[in-house]
């Protein structure tokens, strides 16, 4: 049997190109489908080493029903690659899957998308099907539908790509001319008008934001599954177009999407939720957003910090974060990664006994406060410790405290981290014990929680008190808070970290949080059971001094 024909867009990223063809290749239709590879053409000198890797690649793709490669001559760039390519396949087919290089599927998501374009191709009043969901808070339907188009992970049928306009002015015109600015902007949490007017000016060259227009100005739907089938791994500042955000980052879904009848219709409650997610988001950065879980800047190492002859520690009383982010150095992630893993590595085969910050040691260093706490949760619970350790690295946590939470009855220690940990830590160190996430609402719906842990986390967030804010919206029973730097009074200050050396080359924005402020923001609906002194009690700020402490917060009656 013949599937839907695949078109896959690549350029210069060969690590990007191998994790979308070879999560393609997991689903059991590609071997019942065509694969169409559109290979740009470098646009600069630099640009080369990596198209010719790509190319290096797609040559000897298989386990597809056939491959096609097409090897542009001259550089098309992104949007006249992708309409171009789109218009030519789906005019011969009829129909057609689309796919980027920096899309990685699950192995549902062939059969989703050719389930979902047979059932709606004779529907006039959908345009296209789209493979990817945001990680929002709520759950959503199996399926729903949303006004307009979406880019990442999509299909469409000749009637439905038929719709798509290139003049983005025309497009502009007739969204002031109905006043539909407002809801092209899902209510004025995203800046989709911004986009299109950018887009018109020449400032960006946007398909997506056309091929939105195109579908919600012919008033058409698009089909959206309620779990993700998608995931977008170019957001690491290695693409042409895209930043370093982990915002948009979403677990794929383990289990199949269902194609049902469900009424044809823009879901209302749906677009609210993801109205409420882009509210979430820092308002104006709508293309470079800020990370999530550990905001780290991917500048030259210490750079700056170097310059200007900084010794390791904390430095100045920053106004915002942008200010310190560029009064920083920031590091390379990855070789970060690399220190960290091999270190763990160390730990998880029994050659030294505890990792911290990449350093590993002889003896295990207990927080022997958080440890006590640890136990009293899991006394309270059945002899159960079910929690997430929130940036807990490749899961440092765990390893420390292992051996004194083995004789539990269950024990379920889950790290919510970047990918690059994520991808790591579920390669190299997951346990039956051990769990690896992207998120915290990706932890909660495959496994209750009672505790939540940030341990030397909170400091090193853009926005500590939203992160606090979702966190007592989940309701964990547990707060544990560990290694976070306070001093007196109310207010915050905000310094640039510069890292020893000796660990690794680094500087960044960091935290002191007022203690007064941070315990007034969860007395609401916590109660302080407990604070303690961290390893380090003192840190000099020059003209005051700075405790790292813990607390244990529950969750009021």
């Amino acid at each position: 049997m013949s599937r839907c024909p695949i078109a896959l867009f690549v350029y210069n990223r060969p690590e990007h190109t191998e994790k979308a063809i070879n999560a393609l290749r997991q689903c059991p239709e590609a071997a019942e489908s065509n694969l169409f590879i559109f290979s740009d053409a470098p646009k600069t000198d630099k640009d080369q080493p990596g198209v010719l890797a790509v190319r290096r690649i797609v040559r000897s793709v298989d386990g597809f029903g056939n491959v096609t490669l097409i090897e542009r001559e001259e550089n098309m760039g992104l949007a006249r690659s992708i309409i171009s390519g789109v218009t030519e396949l789906v005019n011969r087919h009829g129909r057609l899957v689309v796919m980027e290089d920096d899309l990685v599927a699950s192995p549902h998501f062939l059969a989703y998308m050719n389930n979902a374009l047979d059932y709606y191709e004779s529907d006039e009043r959908v345009i296209s099907i789209h493979g990817y969901v945001y990680p929002v808070n709520e759950a959503l339907p199996e399926t729903f539908f949303l006004r307009g188009a979406d880019c990442w992970g999509w299909g469409t049928w000749k009637r439905g790509w038929a719709l798509f306009e290139q003049d983005g002015e025309k497009l502009l015109k007739e969204l002031h001319k109905r006043h539909l600015e407002r809801e092209f902007d899902f209510s004025g949490s995203f800046r989709y008008t911004k986009m299109l007017e950018r887009q018109v000016r020449g400032e960006i060259d946007s398909w997506a934001i056309r091929w939105h227009a195109s579908a919600f100005l012919g008033d058409k739907l698009t089909l959206y599954p309620g779990r993700s089938l998608v995931q977008n791994i170019g957001h690491d500042a290695s693409g042409s177009h895209c930043g370093t955000t982990e915002s948009f980052d979403t677990d794929l879904a383990r289990k199949p999407v269902t194609i049902r009848d469900i009424p044809v219709s823009h879901d209302e409650r749906a677009a609210e939720v993801f109205a409420t997610y882009f509210r979430s988001l820092k308002p104006g950065r709508i293309e470079a957003l800020s990370a999530s879980i550990v905001k780290r800047a991917r500048r030259i190492s210490g750079l700056l910090a170097c310059l200007r002859g900084r010794k390791p520690g904390y430095h100045g009383d920053y106004a915002s974060w942008a200010d310190a982010a560029r009064d920083s150095g920031g590091y390379d992630s990855d070789k970060i990664l690399e220190k960290v893993k091999a270190a763990m590595m160390q730990v998880r085969d029994g050659k030294s006994a505890y990792e911290r910050d990449s350093v590993t040691f002889d003896e295990i260093e207990y927080s022997w406060p958080l440890l006590a706490a640890l136990l009293w949760i899991a006394s309270r619970h059945r002899n159960r410790l079910r929690l997430i350790d929130f940036g807990g690295s490749l899961g440092s946590g765990y390893y420390q405290n292992r051996g004194f939470l083995s004789h539990l009855d269950e024990l379920a220690w889950n790290v919510v981290e970047q990918p690059s940990f994520v991808s790591c830590g579920r390669t190299h160190f997951a346990t039956e014990n051990l769990h690896f996430y992207h998120s915290m609402r990706d932890c909660l719906e495959v496994s209750e929680c009672e505790a939540i842990l940030f341990a030397s986390v909170l400091p090193y967030i853009e926005m500590p008190y939203h992160l606090l804010d979702e966190t007592i919206a989940a309701g964990f029973r547990y707060i544990l808070i560990d290694r976070t730097p306070v001093i007196d009074g109310s207010r915050d200050r905000l310094t640039v970290q510069i890292v020893p050396p000796s660990i690794y080359e680094a500087s960044y924005p960091a935290w002191f949080f007022g203690e007064e402020r941070l315990l007034t923001h969860l007395a609401k609906k916590y109660e302080l059971v407990a604070s303690f002194d961290s390893l380090v009690s003192k840190i000099d700020l020059g003209n005051i001094t700075a405790r790292e402490k813990g607390y244990i917060f529950k969750l009021k009656d």
